[in-house]
């Protein structure tokens, strides 16, 4: 199941994003997998590196695991092409 698209009208830095994970992503992980077992997947992009982001994941990493992507990876899609 995917969350809601969410609209980002500005380029997105580290604090918008987490905005963004608190907003949106937090409440969606907790009504949907609340067992801690839903995945967060992203690339290597600047917010998702910032201290900010990370040190806000850390702090909500019993709710949900992360994946990491590559940075420019081509696989982001986890969805084979049938």
């Amino acid at each position: 199941f995917l969350g809601s698209l969410v609209l980002v009208p500005t380029s997105l830095n580290a604090i918008r994003y987490v905005e963004l994970l608190d907003d949106h992503l937090h409440p969606f992980m907790l009504c949907c997998h609340p067992h801690g077992n839903g995945v967060l997947q992203q690339d290597s992009c600047t917010s998702h590196r910032s201290r900010l982001a990370t040190a806000w994941l850390d702090e909500h990493s019993s709710d949900f695991s992360i994946m990491n992507w590559p940075p420019r990876s081509r696989g982001l899609n986890p969805i084979e092409h049938l």
